[in-house]
């Protein structure tokens, strides 16, 4: 068997568990890729956005994701509802 830090991760489904475990696992394999059907739950922090290994184009700057989440929830709270 593999170490975690040779091996490559895929996971199926990014809700609250996987993305979830995606975050515990980024940086501690070599490649964790996620699958969703979901496009909202696409869009990833990268520091290197154009270095992703899939969906790149949907991939942010975390500076760039912080100032999303933050416009999210401001359009929730607007609309009475919580992210």
């Amino acid at each position: 068997m593999k170490a975690l830090a040779e091996s490559r991760v895929a996971i199926v489904g990014l809700g609250l568990m996987g993305g979830s475990l995606a975050g515990a696992l980024r940086g501690k394999c070599r490649a964790v890729v996620g699958v969703t059907r979901q496009d909202e739950t696409l869009t990833e922090a990268h520091p290197h956005p154009e270095a992703a290994l899939s969906d790149g184009a949907q991939t942010v700057e975390p500076a760039r994701f912080a100032a999303k989440k933050l416009e999210r929830r401001t359009v929730a709270k607007a609309a009475g509802r919580t992210l």
